[in-house]
């Protein structure tokens, strides 16, 4: 049936027959660019937004918003899918998606809110944590939706339908479970402090849901830069990804099920890689019980074991996928993607560094500023990567793109490598957040004067002073 046409499917094209066709894998790349700048673009406007909403009002109202779009693109799947819908249907629910932030939003509260219940120090560890997990629920997912396809009679719609059934779990985990993270010391928001206060100016629309310029100078100062700098190039190679089990269907005559063990497979060797060595590490650095370490001392030998983390993990991740685009078996895959596993633990320890440097009305719109990088990072992706791959799946180097990916990994390598200074980390990153932190036990007062100057978006005080 013709993609744009209605009339519901009586049965699903084969994927088996389809994944060795190079039209149908270059129809397919070329309509998951369509999609993915469907939700990226709009999301790029809503993420802003939701994260300067969540610092306004909480965590747990601008959750319910992603929330709500990953049920929207599951019903528009199966509007397509089992009721014959236009495929546009699925191009509008993704358009939708965007506007409320999408899986991208989800994850920038997720981090917004650990922020606001761990102590800086744990930091890193809960966010290697998180990664490890939500490697385990993408693996699980696509494990049990292989293994569901092949049961249910229904096949793939009966995987989209308990799909349905999960979104609205988790919605309603949100509206009746969550607790609110985000407190402030006279138990109102900071947009209370903002409209009270007879001296403080009434506020724009923009200035309420646009990053402050305070955060975009604290942001534009180096080490920071080229933290961010690293996290957007690494972010431009995770937007291939998708394309990654494209190539390997038809490389490898991988199918679904194959899919899932690799996924089942990657997710071990992720949490292993996080929990395990990234434990370790964690503990190496850590004081031992009844040791005398002072801040100054603890912060440099864990900043440096962070700097190393990031720096041996964008190669170990450059020269995995560009081998994997080279490799002529489907078993050297797993085996280089066990090495690379390592590279997991750079994103988490990037977060934690620029997190632990911001203050904590600041730390929604901090994530929403690198989710909103991350979307810049997928629609960049979703230009270059599709049409790598639709170009050259019928020739001698499909994995031309993989390729690509490595090579920009690299270049994010040899930006921590040349870019990232200890001394200058520990001091831009570690002993600003401390006085900050310090300051506002000593003064409540002005905290809640901070607070009406976040409300508005204006620079004060509160943002550490450029590195000298």
């Amino acid at each position: 049936m013709d993609a744009g046409m209605g009339g519901p499917f009586e049965v699903l094209p084969d994927f088996a027959a389809c994944r060795v066709l190079p039209d149908v894998q270059a129809l397919t790349a070329n309509w998951q660019m369509i999609l993915a700048l469907a939700t990226s673009v709009p999301a790029l406007i809503a993420i802003p937004m939701v994260g300067a909403l969540s610092d306004r009002v909480g965590r747990k109202p601008a959750l319910l918003l992603p929330v709500l779009s990953g049920l929207v693109g599951v019903i528009g799947l199966l509007a397509v899918a089992q009721f014959g819908a236009p495929i546009y249907v699925l191009l509008c629910a993704h358009l939708l998606q965007g506007c409320l932030g999408g899986y991208t939003a989800i994850m920038m509260l997720v981090y917004a809110y650990l922020a606001d219940v761990v102590a800086v120090d744990r930091r890193s560890q809960v966010f290697t944590s998180v990664e490890a997990l939500m490697f385990a629920a993408f693996t699980a997912g696509p494990y049990c939706g292989g293994v569901l396809t092949r049961m249910l009679p229904s096949g793939v719609i009966g995987v989209f339908w308990i799909s349905v059934v999960g979104k609205l779990i988790a919605l309603a985990y949100v509206l009746f479970i969550l607790p609110e993270s985000l407190h402030h010391t006279d138990g109102h928001t900071a947009s209370s402090h903002a409209i009270e206060s007879p001296s403080t100016p009434k506020p724009t629309l923009w200035s309420r849901l646009t990053p402050p310029r305070s955060l975009i100078a604290h942001l534009c100062t180096p080490p920071r830069t080229h933290l961010l700098l690293i996290a957007f190039a690494a972010a431009i190679c995770v937007g291939g990804l998708p394309l990654f089990f494209l190539f390997c269907s038809y490389r490898f005559g991988w199918d679904a099920y194959d899919e899932g063990v690799y996924l089942l497979y990657l997710s071990v060797t992720r949490m292993g890689w996080m929990l395990g060595v990234g434990g370790l590490i964690d503990r190496a650095v850590t004081p031992k019980a009844g040791g005398s370490v002072d801040d100054r001392e603890f912060s440099v030998r864990k900043v440096t074991m962070d700097v190393r983390v990031v720096r041996v993990g964008m190669v170990l991740a450059g020269v995995g996928w560009a081998a994997i685009g080279l490799v002529p078996e489907g078993w050297m895959v797993y085996a280089i993607s066990f090495v690379t596993g390592f590279a997991t633990l750079a994103k988490p320890t990037i977060r934690s560094l620029l997190s632990r440097s911001t203050p904590p009305l600041l730390q929604g719109r901090l994530f929403s500023a690198i989710q909103l990088l991350d979307q810049s990072a997928g629609v960049i992706s979703s230009l270059v990567f599709p049409p790598i791959w639709s170009h050259t799946v019928g020739t001698s180097v499909p994995g031309l793109f993989l390729m690509v990916m490595g090579a920009l990994f690299l270049v994010a390598g040899a930006i921590a490598g040349l870019g990232l200074n200890v001394e200058r980390m520990v001091s831009g990153l570690h002993q600003h957040s401390l006085e900050v932190g310090g300051q506002d036990e000593e003064d409540e007062e002005t905290r809640e004067e901070e607070d009406e100057a976040i409300a508005v978006g204006v620079s004060r005080d509160l943002v550490p002073p450029p590195l000298r």
